[in-house]
Parts: structure tokens; C-alpha cells; sequence
């Protein structure tokens, strides 16, 4: 049903896409000005063709890039053997395929008691931690359709393959790769995302990994230090840091996640305890879905339990039960592809799902979503601020650019279901 139209009705309001062809009309120069203004465009012209043509050169590549197919390498092939940190080049094998049965148990254990008071035995510097979980952490990098690189930290869930990463560093990805502690890097497959908690569950052909050990975090308090880690690396990125409150509730509208709040944090990876136990992970752009202010510098961790909860769905059925959905997928458009496509600024739909309302309603891939309500949309984040605050069964309407055309159309949201 993707190519019936929708019926156009031109958007009127004063909505703004963001690019410079429905910006303010500015009055003209002034005669004494025209010289001037003249030699600068010279310049910047020559300047700007320069420009596109480096730009033209990387879409051609990114488009050859694009059909190769991709896979795992083996150590064999591998030139070095240690973390890459620079951009992940493609091996040229296809995608694995999922095993028969995918069963997932994290490894959780009880922690000790920790003492600011008194030095806890057991507890470890953020170097030691490092070294003793090095075997379970991954680097993941995925590109997007566009050819922008997303990157962050991940862990092994189990010895067959099974890694946990962040939403947004796999989100609208057309390839994604992973590299482990001894320079193997491998093909990935998503298995399930949950864009709500920021994680997803990615799978590998590989044997005899060493799954990371999660703490139950029963005996976790104010203060106890928090050990986080965003970049791999020759020289990683360890953020060393405390907890602010151990079970912090963040609520929309519609919906309800307990955190863990440090008093520093990031954007991604796992977060360790004094004793070198995972606590959770890290998942800090989410404050934006909510109303709360107070969360704007510190850290904000989804704590073991709940990442075992998430884990199960998404092995399950690749999704979590109850989250609203559009029916539609989208990635950003960056200014640059902007200017260069003359594209309007919003979220390009990648992907319309065929059963889907926003399919009957006849939106298609290359639609450019504006705005939600009147409420303009000009980034992921924006759009699931607005998400989030819905229910299944309710309507928005949207304003959606096709063809230079703005129009709108009404949606009902959906329950989210993996592909």
C-alpha cells in the first residue's frame, strides 16, 4: 500500500523545515553594496563547488561501499592485535545468521559492601577494572544509510556470540561491525532494540567468549564510585565518577524507567562497580524524553535488572512489549546532505512498514517528517521526546515534505514490533 498517495493538503502554518529555502525573505541590497557583495559570492562560489565536489566524491564511495556485502574476518586476517579506534574497514563477508534456538542468561552476582569509611579489600582502581573485564568489552561501529559512522562500547552477554550495545550507536544501521579485545572484528546482526531503555541486542559467529559479570547491586549506595566506560582503545576512556542516587525514577507521560544517577557521565558503554562488576548502562541522551532538568551533567544508568528484563525481550521477539511506534523508521539529515540534496531539515523515512498505518495512510520511504502536532522534529531525540508522551490508539498529525510539497496527515500510533 506504499504507493497510494495521501490526500495533499498544503501545510500553511508557519512551520519552518529548517533549510534556507523557506527562511525570511531579507530586503535587497543596497547599489553601493553590489560590487562587494559581488566579488564575495565569486569567492564563495568557488569556494563551495571546491566543497561539493570532495562531498561527491565520499557519496561515491559510501554508494560502492554500499554493495558489498559483509561478515566476520579471522584472526588469521587480521593485521594487528589490539583495538582499532579509528573507523572499521569493511571485510567483505556477508551478515551471520542467527542460531536455532538464542537463550541469553546474564551473569549476575552479589557484590560486597562497600566502606568509604574503611578501604573494601576487594576493591579495585579504574585500571584494574579495565584490565580484568578487557576480554568482555567490544567495540561496535555501524554506518547509516547516509555513510555517518556511529560508534560505542559494548559487552558480551555470552560465550556464543550474544553482545549488549546502546540503541543509538546501531540505530537505522546498515552495516554494523565489531571488533573484539584481540583485533578479530566481525559482521553483526541486530537481534532486538528498544530505543525507550538505549539498548539492543547484537549476535556474532564466535565461540568460548567471556561474558561479562553483572552486579544484582543490592548493596549499592550513595557515593560508592562508579567506573564508566565510553571508548576503547590503546589509551580508553575511563570516567571515574560516583553514584548519586541509586534508584532515581524519570517518568513521561506514559511511561516510567528507574535509573541509577552518577554524578558524571556519558552517552554509552558499561558502567562498573569498585569491585569490577557491571551496575548497569550507561544510556545519558534519554533526559531528554523527560520533564526533569536536573539530570542535564550527571550520569544515568539502567541498572542490572532492568537490562535483564529488556535482555529477554529482545531475544524473545526482538522488541519490548508496549512501546509506541509510527510505523516507520528514520534517520537525520545532516546540514551537509541537506545543502547538497536541497533536502528540507527533519528525519528521512527509511523504511515504512507494509502493514502498517502510516503505510495505509500512504507515506513512503524518501518522505521527509517535519513535525509532530506542530511541534517541529529535527532530530531522533526530538521525535521520541514527542513518542513517548503517546499511547498505543492515539493520533498526531504530521507534517511531511515529498517533492518539495509539504502536507499533512493523520497517524495513530502503533504498538513497535521488530521486523
Amino acid at each position: 500500500m506504499a504507493n497510494n498517495k495521501p490526500e495533499i493538503k498544503e501545510y500553511i502554518g508557519q512551520f519552518d523545515d529548517g533549510t534556507y529555502r523557506t527562511g525570511t525573505i531579507r530586503p535587497g541590497k543596497s547599489s553601493s553594496a553590489v560590487f562587494a557583495f559581488l566579488l564575495a559570492a565569486v569567492i564563495f562560489l568557488g569556494g563551495f563547488c571546491s566543497a561539493l565536489g570532495l562531498v561527491n566524491i565520499q557519496l561515491l564511495k559510501e554508494l560502492a561501499d554500499a554493495n558489498r556485502e559483509t561478515t566476520p574476518l579471522s584472526k588469521d586476517t587480521q593485521p594487528s592485535s589490539h583495538w582499532n579506534s579509528g573507523q572499521l574497514e569493511d571485510p567483505g563477508l556477508p551478515e551471520p545468521q542467527l542460531p536455532a534456538h538464542c537463550h541469553v542468561e546474564l551473569q549476575i552476582v552479589d557484590s560486597p559492601y562497600y566502606s568509604q569509611d574503611h578501604a573494601s579489600q576487594n576493591a579495585m582502581a579504574a585500571e584494574q577494572i579495565y584490565a580484568s573485564n578487557i576480554q568482555s568489552l567490544v567495540q561496535v561501529q555501524s554506518l547509516t544509510h547516509f555513510g555517518a559512522v556511529q560508534q560505542g562500547v559494548g559487552i558480551v552477554l555470552s560465550q556464543d556470540g550474544f553482545l549488549l550495545i546502546n540503541h543509538h550507536v546501531v540505530e537505522s544501521a546498515r552495516r554494523i561491525y565489531v571488533q573484539l579485545h584481540d583485533g578479530t572484528l566481525a559482521r553483526a546482526k541486530l537481534v532486538g532494540s528498544d530505543s525507550f531503555s538505549d539498548l539492543a541486542v547484537l549476535y556474532i559467529q564466535a565461540e568460548g567468549l567471556t561474558p561479562a559479570v553483572f552486579s544484582n547491586n543490592r548493596t549499592l549506595q550513595v557515593a560508592n564510585p562508579s567506573f564508566a566506560v565510553d571508548s576503547l582503545g590503546d589509551t580508553p576512556n575511563i570516567l571515574e565518577s560516583s553514584v548519586f542516587t541509586a534508584s532515581r525514577i524519570l517518568t513521561t507521560k506514559r511511561n516510567t524507567l528507574r535509573l541509577i544517577q552518577t554524578c558524571q557521565g556519558s552517552e554509552t558503554g558499561p558502567v562498573f562497580n569498585a569491585f569490577g562488576q557491571i551496575m548497569g548502562f550507561q544510556v545519558g541522551h534519554i533526559s531528554n524524553y523527560f520533564e526533569s532538568s536536573d539530570t542535564i551533567g550527571t550520569g544515568l544508568v539502567i541498572p542490572t535488572d532492568t537490562i535483564q528484563t529488556i535482555v529477554r525481550d529482545l531475544m524473545a521477539q526482538g522488541h519490548v512489549h508496549g512501546r509506541p511506534s509510527l510505523g516507520f523508521e528514520v534517520e537525520a539529515i545532516s546540514k551537509v546532505y541537506q545543502q547538497y540534496w536541497q533536502l528540507p531539515g527533519g528525519l528521512l523515512l527509511t523504511q515504512v512498514k507494509e502493514s502498517s498505518n502510516a503505510a495505509l495512510t500512504g507515506l513512503q520511504e524518501g518522505d521527509i517528517l517535519l513535525a509532530l502536532d506542530g511541534q517541529p522534529i529535527a532530530s531522533r531525540t526530538d521525535l521520541y521526546a514527542r513518542l513517548y508522551d503517546l499511547q498505543v490508539g492515539d493520533t498526531v498529525t504530521a507534517v511531511i515534505c515529498r517533492d518539495d510539497q509539504q502536507f499533512t496527515v493523520k497517524l495513530t500510533i502503533e504498538e513497535h514490533e521488530a521486523e
